[in-house]
């Protein structure tokens, strides 16, 4: 009866050690965080210096992928390339982040052009055991602007914010200072509004040191300005008269102003300075501007600020005429094969290269409304004009945000099973490229086999003395 009993508690037991194996969260898969955030600023100081692309290396030991990702079937290609570009977006949005530092952030993501991402895998094999998982990841970008180009901003703006003298002044001084500045030296470039080949149009570059641009580079120049001069700023992208249209926030005593430099530069009657939502007429702003996450960062005001001096604000005009134009989105597509990859060690695999094509933000269609007034008008009317209702107003058009989510959609080389790829028994393959901007970080080791197996053991073991348990009774 004794030895009964002891079956019993060695089998539940085992079952317990079972149960509790189960429920044990096995060690991630995914990359470390760490390995990210240097991938991310690495990726963020190729866009500062206008460099035309940049390749990642991680290494692990161990697939950072689901095992389901690894296959010739469809269904696994497609999971290995969303899940490649899961992570390739995580890299992107996080080196487009808002920094704080004017010529990063919004700054860098509206005078990006395109951007296309590249992958590809293998492992390395040292006799008969598999040791390091290589991954590599190929970000190719184009610009609005050169690295000259930004080098000229940078010298104005620092002229600008001198002549405006903003030390010692108050947030308010200093956003109504650069918005009198843009309002007065910058007009709107009609005559480049329809021009497809003529991308300037869209920069800090044409506003400042041409003095004409549409409005993405009246809210790309506001967004330099303010930054540079200690006040918190963000570019906002939306619609407008049914076209799409950019503007900005400003931070004051706390919470967050719009302003739309492109219209007031037009009306002079400042009807769009420092306005809550309610009070932008005609100004729809994009989903991601109105999301919880946003609107916690960045707490709009309850009401229009309260200029100094001042009895109220500028009302509203009664026609508003049709807005400032963002630009067109360039063309992007796949970077193709990235070649075969992973001989690294002394009889390496190779692994399969695929691509990962970003998916291009919205556009107005092409027959959009051009400007409601000949291109040759002046911008600015004559004194006698009335302000609240100009008849230059710009007209939509199409925006030019950049491809800024890389895809999740099948890769177009599509990467087969490394496991089954030939050793090449070659040493060090011509393809495995030495990266500079390597980030820092190894890969996370996981147990899932040896879990996995220890917890096949104990289930053999408890099948055993449950029956030896079922013996003894008879």
């Amino acid at each position: 009866m004794k030895k009964e009993n002891l079956f019993r508690h060695s089998l539940c037991l085992v079952l317990c050690l079972i149960l509790l194996i189960s429920v044990i969260p096995l060690p991630s898969r995914a990359v470390d965080d760490t390995w990210i955030n240097n991938a991310a600023k690495d990726l963020r100081d190729t866009m500062v210096a206008r460099e035309d692309e940049i390749e990642f290396t991680y290494k692990s030991d161990s697939w950072i992928f689901s095992p389901e990702a690894f296959g010739e079937e469809p269904e696994a290609q497609a999971i290995l390339g969303q899940e490649m570009g899961v992570l390739m977006e995580k890299i992107y949005q996080q080196a487009l982040a808002h920094t704080g530092v004017g010529y990063e952030g919004d700054y860098l993501r509206w005078h990006l052009k395109t951007c296309e991402e590249g992958f590809s895998y293998g492992y390395v094999k040292v006799g008969n055991e598999m040791k390091d998982f290589v991954y590599y990841f190929k970000f190719s970008l184009t610009y609005y602007t050169t690295k000259a180009q930004e080098d000229a901003v940078t010298a104005k703006v620092q002229q600008v914010l001198s002549q405006l003298n903003l030390a010692g002044k108050t947030d308010y001084e200093k956003v109504k200072a650069i918005y009198d500045y843009l309002c007065a030296n910058v007009v709107y470039d009609n005559a480049n509004l329809n021009n497809q080949s003529y991308d300037l149009k869209f920069t800090a570059y044409a506003a400042l040191i041409n003095g004409t641009s549409v409005c993405q580079g009246y809210s790309n120049l506001l967004y330099r300005l303010a930054l540079e001069a200690g006040v918190d700023c963000r570019f906002i992208f939306g619609q407008s008269q049914g076209g799409n249209h950019s503007w900005n926030i400003v931070k004051l005593d706390g919470v967050y102003y719009n302003l739309d430099a492109t219209w007031d530069a037009v009306t002079k009657d400042y009807s769009f300075f420092l306005k809550t939502d309610g009070n932008m007429t005609d100004h729809t702003k994009d989903p991601e501007y109105i999301e919880p996450a946003f609107l916690a960062a960045y707490p709009l005001a309850s009401s229009d600020y309260a200029i100094p001096g001042n009895t109220g604000n500028t009302g509203n005009t009664g026609n508003t005429g049709n807005t400032g134009n963002t630009g067109n989105t360039g063309n992007t597509g796949n970077t193709g094969n990235t070649g075969n990859t992973g001989n690294t060690g002394n009889t390496g695999n190779t692994g399969n290269s695929g691509s990962q094509q970003p998916e291009t933000n919205p556009t107005v269609p092409e027959e959009q409304e051009p400007p409601t007034e000949p291109a040759t008008q002046p911008e600015t009317q004559p004194a006698t004009q009335p302000e609240t209702e100009p008849a230059t107003q710009p007209s939509t058009e199409a925006p030019t945000q950049p491809a800024t989510q890389p895809s999740v959609t099948q890769p177009a080389v599509q990467p087969s099973a490394p496991a089954a790829a030939p050793s090449t028994g070659e040493t060090a393959p011509e393809t495995v490229p030495t990266q500079p901007n390597d980030p820092s970080g190894e890969g996370i080791s996981t147990q899932t086999w040896l879990i996995a197996a220890g917890g096949g053991v104990l289930i053999v073991a408890a099948a055993v003395l449950a029956a030896l348990t079922a013996k003894r009774r008879r």
